[in-house]
């Protein structure tokens, strides 16, 4: 999916999860923690070259890039590790990172940066699993899971999607 789909979802879920669990943050915190949801969604694509989030880091990256085309031919199991839809999208790899930062970052301070990066993450390998599907339980069983129905990249359904979470979006908004 789209970067836009992407940023829309998380702050679309972000303010679902504040409306219904009753999360009273601060209107501040509050827009804090969308904008990081939104801002860390993107960073499970970081390892394209083609999304936005590796075009912009593209400096410091291309190390990682090269190294792909380099082992996707001389070593395939590394490749599989650090393609796109590699490790920044297991969610064993985003379990192991962001359950201890949950349990060691338990303060009210800094307990709404916690939640928007989970949520970011979250809603990126959500809508990739509606788009083009992701392998959710590597690297323990590298089979690919998609969605019934397969969401094109860019695509009408795509955008019509990403128009249907900006209406609840507005929606969450207004009411809340």
């Amino acid at each position: 999916m789209t970067n836009r789909t992407h940023m829309v979802a998380a702050v679309t879920c972000s303010l679902l999860y504040f409306r219904l669990f009753g999360i009273d943050y601060t209107a501040c915190n509050e827009i804090a923690a969308l904008t990081v949801a939104a801002v860390v969604s993107e960073i499970p694509d970081i390892d394209s070259p083609y999304s936005k989030c590796g075009r912009t880091f593209m400096f410091v990256l291309w190390p990682l890039y090269l190294m792909q085309h380099a082992t996707k031919r001389i070593a395939p199991k590394i490749y599989t590790w650090i393609k796109h839809k590699g490790i920044m999208h297991w969610v064993s790899f985003w379990t192991a990172v962001l359950i201890p930062l949950k349990l060691v970052f338990t303060s009210t301070e800094v307990k709404w940066i916690i939640d928007g990066v989970i949520i970011g993450i979250g809603t990126h390998l959500l809508c990739d699993y509606l788009a083009e599907g992701i392998y959710p339980y590597a690297p323990f069983y590298n089979k690919k899971k998609k969605f019934i129905i397969c969401i094109r990249t860019g695509g009408i359904i795509e955008n019509i999607f990403t128009y249907i979470l900006l209406i609840c979006c507005y929606l969450l908004i207004r009411g809340g």
